[in-house]
């Protein structure tokens, strides 16, 4: 009797006890995954090719020079002109309807697209990590809380012996424990293969191997309420932003189609054996300096359609960024929606695990006395145990909600 009561005990105050501080092991798993996971590693290599090609459009300013060398024929219907030719060249654009400047602004926000992409890949696989984590939990709590319960089936069987053998109750009451005590034991074995299948995911996750299970009885669970302003959702949601950087590329781009219809001024210089002329190229001091307005006057109307496709391209963006916003408002709402009815749902079961305690203490008393037999005390038993094991599982779904929420805020 004394054993059974501490181990309910035991039990009661398992179920009710929120533990503080900081979960290690998760951080642990999270900071192991920022360094090891092979995808977010790739698009660590993709924002290091874009910073790149982010930093090559400033060439876009600076003049281009140039070596030429090689053999000429040249014919002016004055003279003609024959031999080798070698003569340095230079140009600098001077205006071209501001096309670098765009150009470079283009790049750097595809460069903030790429980097959105990473804070969508860390938070889906962070989500991902802790949906395994806190399964592997919810398993390891509730094999320990069938451990308890195989405890408690243990000493009631001893109970149900004495009674068998005082000749006060027949060997039913014994086999009834003994089928509860075969399906726990079927119990763990599933519970326990369902975590090595887990933790086989968790591995490809973070590229490692455990040698032990990465979860212990002490972690706890995150069912805190995460709060949440749907309105400011664009702020932080990289699938949001990634969409402003679109229409704010589309927009740029338009503008590159409405300034292509102006013209260009090139400054452009040779220098060296210019004319073609047999003997040592290396001697030529011809110079030649150009300035040179370029107006493209017909170009097939091309320049027109390009402008128009991106006129469109830039107003279907902006409704594709309102659409993601709609959506991923939509997702956060019924999340938080889900997650606050398995809220209310846990007090409840904390009120109905009280009623149980009650009600296994008054069955076990009347057992004792012989009032109730084994099959009524295998009941409250199983009452008892059911609500615990109801509220881990609430535990890991109101976890797995806020990972969820956390994805998207």
């Amino acid at each position: 009797m004394n054993a059974l009561k501490i181990l309910l005990v035991g039990v009661c105050v398992g179920s009710s006890a929120q533990v503080a501080s900081a979960n290690t092991t998760l951080e642990n798993l999270q900071h192991e995954l920022l360094q090891n996971n092979p995808q977010l590693m790739s698009v660590e290599e993709k924002i290091k090719a874009q910073e790149s090609s982010a930093r090559s459009t400033l060439g876009r300013f600076a003049p281009k020079i140039a070596v030429n060398a090689g053999y000429g024929d040249e014919d002016t219907h004055e003279e003609l002109n024959q031999g080798y030719v070698g003569y340095l060249s230079g140009s600098w654009n001077i205006f071209n309807g501001g096309q670098d400047l765009l150009a470079r602004n283009i790049s750097q926000l595809e460069l903030d697209i790429v980097r959105s992409e990473r804070e969508k890949t860390r938070r889906l696989l962070t989500r991902q990590l802790k949906e395994i984590y806190f399964t592997l939990l919810g398993h390891k709590k509730t094999i320990d809380l069938l451990e308890d319960k195989s405890r408690f089936i243990q000493q009631q069987g001893q109970m149900a012996q004495k009674k068998i053998n005082a000749g006060l109750t027949s060997a039913v009451d014994r086999i009834e424990l003994d089928l509860t005590a075969n399906s726990i034991t079927l119990e763990k074995e599933r519970l326990q293969s369902e975590m090595q299948q887990l933790t086989k995911e968790l591995e490809s996750l973070l590229n490692k191997t455990f040698e032990s299970l990465p979860v212990a009885s002490s972690d706890s669970f995150e069912t805190a309420a995460i709060s949440v302003d749907p309105e400011k959702l664009s702020e932080k949601n990289p699938e949001i932003q990634r969409q402003q950087y679109l229409e704010e590329i589309s927009f740029l781009q338009a503008s590159q189609a409405r300034f292509d219809f102006l013209p260009e001024v090139n400054l452009r210089a040779n220098y060296g054996r210019i004319t073609p002329e047999y003997g040592d190229i290396t001697k030529g001091s011809e110079s030649q300096l150009f300035l040179v307005l370029t107006w493209e006057l017909f170009t097939g109307f091309s320049k027109y359609h390009n402008l128009k496709a991106a006129t469109y391209t830039t107003s279907s963006q902006k409704l594709e960024k309102t659409q993601k916003h709609l959506e991923i408002r939509s997702q956060a709402q019924n999340l938080i929606t889900a997650r606050d009815n398995l809220l209310r749902m846990k007090n409840l079961q904390e009120q109905r695990l009280s009623f149980a305690k009650k009600y296994y203490d008054l069955t076990l008393a009347e057992y004792r006395r012989g009032v109730k037999n084994s099959g009524d005390l295998e009941m409250a038993t199983t009452s008892l145990f059911s609500s615990r094991r109801k509220l881990i599982e609430l535990d890991r779904d109101v976890s797995i909600l806020n990972a969820k929420i956390s994805e998207l805020i």
